[in-house]
């Protein structure tokens, strides 16, 4: 089970919704310890891909 962080910008186009280029609800991101964005079009957390892509990230450290 990963964990996550659920965000709930209230209003449409937000600036929650500005800053990571949100389109659409739900919307996933992958974001580094240092607070970059790894992956802005993640797929859902309980998908096969997650933790594949979890796993890139780390890696390329």
């Amino acid at each position: 089970m990963l964990n996550s962080l659920r965000l709930s910008a209230g209003e449409r186009k937000s600036e929650v919704d500005k800053a990571f280029k949100i389109q659409r609800v739900p919307h996933y991101i992958i974001i580094e310890r240092d607070g970059r964005i790894f992956d802005a079009e993640a797929s859902m957390p309980d998908e096969d891909k997650m933790p594949a892509r979890i796993e890139e990230m780390l890696s390329a450290k």
